[in-house]
């Protein structure tokens, strides 16, 4: 138990480890600002395409997909 202890405390000030712990933690932030921004850019965009929608059937159809879709890309498949 001391000698991993020990090689904690060795780690913890080497400032390479800290460095690279730094730009983990980071990068980590970064990535989920970018998950975060895609899933309101896609929120959005789903929100105006029903939203512009003016054929009821289409509309209908969405429904009923939502209804049973385990992914977004079920209601609303790519051309």
């Amino acid at each position: 138990m001391s000698a991993a202890h020990a090689a904690l405390d060795e780690l913890s000030r080497d400032p390479e480890a800290a460095r690279l712990a730094r730009e983990r933690e980071d990068a980590l932030k970064l990535h989920n600002i970018d998950l975060a921004h895609a899933l309101n850019k896609g929120k959005l965009e789903g929100r105006d395409r029903i939203a512009h929608e003016k054929d009821p059937v289409v509309l209908e159809r969405w429904l009923t997909r939502a209804l049973t879709a385990t992914d977004v890309a079920e209601i609303f498949p790519t051309p």
